[in-house]
């Protein structure tokens, strides 16, 4: 059957950037410029020497003050020290501006601004009085280097901007001749059993440690970027929930008491801590609540998207009590939210921004998070049956395409929403791909596009085999752990391969063997507990199951496999239809080929069930539908109980 598309074309806007993008550009750079004027009025006034240096922009002012070189010793040894300091000048400028880019920190660069000036007006006002004749060219240069370098830019970007258009309709031939094709998604396989049984036992035994210890985790470091504990925490669980609710729905052992551990280890304090400080250099809070701000997607659109898979997967609602979250600071000081204030923080900072994308860090605005935090919104929807999402994913998408989205049809990494400033050249087919993963269910045309540009770009050429990250301008490419290895493309490429083609899936996969450890190796791939998590969600589930979790309520129906010993037993398969349950166990990490009690519930009261694989050939629920059998464990050991 031929694949009807209602929009192969690519979401190119008409212009460099988005209409809301140019305005906030244009305010900035308007901003800026009232601010040079203000500047050059002690020159252009005749105010004093250390008034004009003071004005001029940062560095300018230092060459201004900056004496004319002659041979005295004196003069030479004040146009070095000059010199040292304009350097100095220079790299907290850099550093500034790098802050603002990564952290979102708007106070070190007007911090570094007003000590420039300090400095300037100090070297012009001691020059003056010593009578050495300033650098009067200076305020001339400064004029032409405001006007000409947002020329310089802009030439730049226009150029930037055909060469993107170029590609694009390059693109779109590709996927006019795509949508002629007939397509047909490739079998919707299961998921190796090797690899659910190994990846299950790796993230159980990551979540089941005691509360607050971390082994196995990674250290806690830079809990700004990518490297984050609350990323890592956040991949494993996604994996461990989508095998959940994929392979094991009618199993709520241990499984469960490691999904429920992983959420509440995102209460941990070395967790959310860190945004005190981004709160304060980037907002002007003094608030440590890492839930109730205008900003932070970057951690409440995890958690939301945490705890929405968790009741989908699961059907346990107890984090929709009040207060069941709680992220304790001190002895005196506690913020508590459920499931459902999440949820509607989340939907109030969608509808409050004029972007509807919202800050990760203060005035930063990422499409990935924000994808993140609208899957766990919908996904709560789905779940809890309200309306949160309705509005909001329509306008979200349109935003998307408009604001974020650059003329050769790929999504932007990131904006600084405050300046209108977009990091164009930060983006791929891949980081588009992890985007459009997450939003198939809501947009699978842009899913569609996504996948035809991967097999062109990056399948066909031989690309995703390539284990660094060499040729890819995207940062979210790489190991969030700080790795060399591209593992967080080739997790999200297998997940959109799974249900598309098969065969790609199979290269794909064997791609990621080029990652993986030894058999005995706790951690199945040398790579980050961040890039386990994502290569494994590739390796279990898919983009068909991915939109069931996201748009279907979870059914917990009929008989369910409640009691397992752990890490005797890891369970890799347990369905059900309503009446009879089959499952597959394998030997867990105790190792133990011998006899096992397993429990059952959900059953008829007093109903007799035959049994397969038990010691016993039938086995009869208590009067609550609750029922134990025994096993011999084999290495590979089928489980199935039919009503009789």
């Amino acid at each position: 059957m031929a694949r009807v598309s209602t929009g192969t074309t690519l979401p190119r806007p008409p212009g460099l950037r988005g209409p809301l993008t140019q305005r906030r550009l244009v305010r900035a750079g308007a901003l800026g410029g009232s601010l040079v004027l203000l500047g050059l009025l002690p020159t252009l006034l005749g105010g004093p020497v250390w008034l004009r240096a003071a004005g001029l922009v940062p560095g300018f002012g230092i060459v201004y003050a900056t004496p004319t070189p002659t041979w005295s010793v004196e003069l030479v040894a004040w146009v070095l020290l000059n010199l040292i300091v304009l350097l100095a000048v220079g790299a907290g400028l850099l550093t500034g501006l790098q802050r603002i880019m990564t952290k979102g920190d708007h106070l070190t660069l007007p911090a570094v601004v007003i000590a420039s000036m300090l400095l300037a007006a100090i070297l012009a006002a001691v020059h003056d009085g010593h009578g050495h004749a300033q650098q009067e060219w200076v305020p001339v240069a400064e004029v032409l280097a405001v006007i000409g370098t947002p020329a310089a830019l802009l030439i730049r970007e226009r150029r930037r901007g055909r060469s993107a258009r170029r590609v694009g309709d390059a693109r779109q031939g590709r996927l006019d001749a795509a949508a002629r094709e007939e397509w047909r998604p490739g079998r919707d396989e299961r998921a190796d059993e090797d690899d659910r049984a190994r990846l299950a036992r790796w993230a159980e035994t990551l979540a089941l440690q005691p509360a607050h210890e971390w082994n196995n985790f990674g250290a806690f470091g830079d809990e700004y970027l990518l490297p984050a504990m609350r990323y890592r925490v956040w991949a494993v669980f996604l994996m461990l929930a989508s095998l959940r609710h994929t392979h094991t729905p009618a199993y709520c052992g241990y499984r469960d008491d490691a999904l429920r551990a992983l959420v509440l280890r995102m209460t941990d304090k070395p967790v959310w801590r860190y945004w005190l400080r981004e709160n304060r250099w980037g907002m002007l809070r003094d608030s440590a609540d890492p839930i109730g701000g205008p900003a932070n997607v970057m951690y409440s659109g995890y958690l939301l998207l945490m705890l929405s898979a968790y009741r989908q997967a699961t059907g346990d609602d107890s984090f929709d009590r009040p207060g069941a979250l709680r992220f304790r600071w001190d002895d005196r000081t506690e913020f508590a939210y459920s499931h459902t204030d999440v949820a509607e923080r989340v939907t109030a900072n969608f509808r409050r921004s004029p972007l509807v994308l919202w800050p990760c860090e203060p005035g930063l605005v990422f499409p990935f998070c924000n994808s993140v935090a609208l899957a766990g919104l919908r996904m709560y929807v789905t779940c809890a049956g309200t309306r949160h999402a309705e509005l909001i994913a329509p306008k979200f998408l349109h935003r998307l395409r408009t604001e974020f989205t650059a003329p050769d049809g790929d999504i932007c990494a990131l904006q600084a929403s405050r300046f209108g400033i977009t990091a164009r050249s930060a983006r791929g087919i891949t980081n588009t791909a992890a985007i459009a993963a997450l939003l198939s269910p809501l947009d699978p045309d842009f899913a569609w596009r996504t996948w035809q540009l991967l097999v062109a770009e990056e399948l066909d050429s031989g690309r995703y085999a390539r284990t660094d990250r060499a040729g890819s301008p995207a940062p979210t490419d790489a190991d969030w752990g700080g790795g060399a290895n591209r593992a967080n493309a080739l997790g999200w490429t297998m997940f959109l391969a799974r249900a598309r083609s098969a065969p790609w899936y199979r290269r794909l996969r064997e791609a990621a063997r080029n990652l993986e450890n030894p058999p005995a190796e706790f951690r199945m791939f040398d790579a980050s507990v961040h890039a386990n998590g994502i290569l494994g969600l590739g390796a279990v589930t898919d983009e068909s199951a991915w939109r069931n979790m996201l748009l279907t309520p979870s059914r917990h129906t009929g008989p369910r496999l409640t009691e397992v010993p752990w890490p005797d037993i890891t369970v890799v398969t347990a369905t059900t239809d309503g009446r009879s349950h089959y499952a597959i166990l394998r030997c867990g990490t105790g190792g133990a080929l011998r006899r096992h009690r397993l429990g059952f519930d959900h059953l008829v009261p007093h109903g007799t069930y035959t049994m397969d694989g038990a010691t016993a050939r039938e086995v009869t629920a208590d009067a609550t539908g609750r029922a134990v059998v025994e096993v011999d464990l084999r290495p590979r050991h089928h489980l199935r109980l039919t009503r009789g």
